[in-house]
Parts: structure tokens; C-alpha cells; sequence
């Protein structure tokens, strides 16, 4: 049996630059025998391209990587829940579809760590690898770097806020105790309501072992998924609102909820066209799109209380 299960929920994304990326390494240091790679298609909705994965990994010809399709789909956290119950690993490594490895021995340092006591371990997530020259990804990559990489030494700080299935390692019977909360759906937060809760119980230890974020979106896309979000960010401050308290956002709209309905739609409104005009500074840019993010969190909670 592997020691580590690396394991990749997949939806609508090309799966071949991971995949020969991790074949590389377990081929190079002849991790064969320790280490499988599992890919589960959740539902894609463009079928050419999950045939074209199916296509990939068959190609390989390798008994350590497989694919699995799933009919429907299951969302972020039952797509990982499902792969927790393929795994045959005593390790499981979440990993996302849209990242790369940053170092060469980047499944070795994970393997190292497996000899220790720590149940939880975080990688970290970069953006090292990414390109620099087109414009229309400027916004994401500075918001990115503010709001995802840190050093371990500040991730440890407060370990829940930093852990991202992007890039996690957990013990095979601590995952399985603590499975991720399928009620969230859509975008956003599932992963850190389990680090809060498997930090609790557990602990999570935070190591400088990241991977790359190369899904990168314009202001477009990563508006309409802050939208998306905004119903996971009142189920977190539910489930764990000592925790949301700590979050900018659900501070803000913490406050802002007691405004009028109406007034929190225009001021959303207002805030997120002011986020897709500025042009000239990504910091000013940064402060429409929390506002945005907030007034819709609020207009979220207003909707839930009625």
C-alpha cells in the first residue's frame, strides 16, 4: 500500500501539466511504490476536455496515477470526500488542479514529514511560477499575494486562517474523522471551516513546501466569484463565529447589516462597477473589491434573518 495518496478534484481543467509534473518526481526518486496520485473529474461540464484528461492518464500508463468520473457534480467538498474514501495512502495530500509544485522534491519534503507527529501539515500556496506580462491578471496576482502567501512563520501564527486544500497533508484517520462540511456549496470557505475544525482537534502545522496557484482570473471572474461566495461566508460565520470575527469582511459586515436592503444592493452595486473601472492602482482597486465583498455578505445576512 502507498504511503501517500495525492489527491486532485478536477473540474474543467487540464490535468497533463500536473500530472507529468508529479510522474516526474515519483519516476526521479523512485517513489512508485510510496506514492499514488488520484484525479477525480467532478462532473465536468466540457466533456472534451474530461475525455481528453481520461486520454492523458491513460497514455501515462502508470498503475500510480488514475482518474475517476463522477456523474454529478458534487461541489468542492464532496468531491474531496470522495477522493478520501478512493485513497489507499496512510497520507493524504489534497492538492487542486490549477497548481504546480515549486520545487523538485516537492512530494520528498511531504514524505519526510510523514515520519513526524504532526497530523496536519500546509505547504503554502505562490504565485512564483506565474507570468508576469498580461495585464488582465495584474488585480489577481497582487490581491493573491496580499491575501494568500505568507511564510510558514506567519501562517503558524494562526494556523486556520492559512490552510488551503490547494496544498494540505493530513494522516488518512484524521481526514476521515474529520470529513469537509458538504453544506458548503459553490465557491469559497469549506476549506478553511475544516482547518478551524481539524485545528481544534488536531492541530495543523504550517511548512514552506508551496505549490504555485496558476488558475489565475480577471477582475470579471473573481467579482462574480466573491458574489458566489458570499452564501459560504455567512455559512463559516455561523458554524464558527468566534473565528469569522477575526475576518475583516465579517467584521464589516458584522456593521453593515443594519442598513437597509436597498441601500446595501446600490452600495454593492456602486462599489463593484468602481472595482471594474479602476485601472490605475491595484491598491485602490483592492479596497472597492473588499467593500463589494462586504456589502454583499451583508445583503447575505439581511437575506437569511427575513
Amino acid at each position: 500500500m502507498p504511503l501517500l495518496s495525492v489527491l486532485v478534484p478536477v473540474y474543467n481543467r487540464d490535468i497533463a501539466p500536473l500530472a507529468h509534473a508529479l510522474l516526474a518526481e515519483i519516476r526521479g526518486q523512485d517513489m512508485g511504490h510510496q506514492v499514488e496520485v488520484v484525479f477525480v473529474d467532478d462532473g465536468s461540464s466540457d466533456r472534451g476536455l474530461a475525455t481528453g484528461n481520461r486520454h492523458a492518464i491513460e497514455s501515462l500508463g502508470v498503475s500510480c496515477l488514475r482518474l475517476l468520473e463522477l456523474p454529478r457534480n458534487l461541489g468542492r467538498a464532496g468531491a474531496r470526500n470522495r477522493l478520501m474514501a478512493e485513497a489507499q495512502g496512510e497520507w493524504l495530500l489534497f492538492l487542486d488542479a490549477d497548481v504546480m509544485p515549486d520545487r523538485e522534491d516537492f512530494l520528498r519534503a511531504y514524505l519526510e514529514h510523514c515520519r513526524y507527529d504532526s497530523a496536519v501539515v500546509c505547504g503554502g500556496i505562490s504565485y512564483a511560477r506565474c507570468l508576469e506580462s498580461e495585464p488582465a491578471y495584474s488585480f489577481y496576482l497582487f490581491y493573491g499575494r496580499r491575501v494568500s502567501v505568507a511564510p510558514a512563520a506567519t501562517r503558524n501564527r494562526c494556523p486556520w486562517r492559512w490552510l488551503f486544500t490547494a496544498n494540505v497533508m493530513v494522516r488518512r484517520d484524521v481526514a476521515t474523522a474529520v470529513p469537509f462540511e458538504e453544506r458548503f456549496q459553490g465557491y469559497g470557505y469549506e476549506d478553511m471551516e475544516w482547518g478551524v475544525r481539524i485545528g481544534q482537534l488536531y492541530g495543523v502545522v504550517h511548512i514552506d513546501n508551496p505549490v504555485t496557484h496558476l488558475g489565475l482570473l480577471t477582475k470579471q471572474m473573481l467579482q462574480e466569484k466573491i458574489r458566489q461566495a458570499a452564501p459560504n461566508h455567512v455559512l463559516f460565520e455561523t458554524l464558527h463565529p468566534d473565528e469569522a470575527g477575526q475576518l475583516r469582511s465579517s467584521r464589516l459586515a458584522r456593521r453593515l447589516v443594519a442598513l437597509p436592503g436597498g441601500a446595501l444592493e446600490k452600495f454593492a452595486d456602486l462599489a463593484g462597477r468602481l472595482f471594474l473601472a479602476c485601472d490605475f492602482s491595484n491598491a485602490l482597486a483592492l479596497i472597492f473589491f473588499q467593500s463589494e465583498k462586504a456589502f454583499r455578505i451583508a445583503l447575505e445576512m439581511r437575506r437569511l434573518r427575513a
